[in-house]
């Protein structure tokens, strides 16, 4: 069966499950990437300051969801280049910025997982 690389070469929409919509430019390795080293590198460090408390974690789950959770982070950051339906406890739109985006995948894990699914 032959592969078809008709990936999108311009900005699109996704529709989170929250109705939370983010546009994001093209999936590239790059983006990809980063993310994951950024997200691998994060983990490791987490792993290593819980550690030196007596706890062994590397490959417990929840080190796994945190590797997962920074890179649905780091491919958010990367990725999106607007968004809608996000509000502050003022009522007023969140500005677009990696702290906002950061806080919106660790506070709405339905919309992490699509972003993650959608996106890739």
């Amino acid at each position: 069966m032959p592969i078809r690389l008709n990936l999108p070469r311009e900005p699109y929409w996704l529709s989170m499950p929250s109705g939370v919509e983010v546009r994001v430019r093209p999936l590239t390795t790059a983006i990809f990437e980063s993310a994951n080293v950024r997200a691998r590198r994060r983990a490791r460090d987490i792993a290593a300051e819980r550690s030196e408390g007596g706890a062994d974690l590397p490959d417990s789950p929840d080190v796994v969801g945190i590797v997962y959770q920074l890179l649905a982070e780091g491919l958010a950051i990367g990725g999106i280049i607007e968004w809608r339906g996000l509000e502050g406890d003022d009522g007023e739109p969140l500005p677009l910025v990696a702290d906002n985006v950061a806080l919106w995948i660790r506070s709405i894990p339905s919309d992490a997982q699509a972003f993650v699914v959608e996106y890739t």
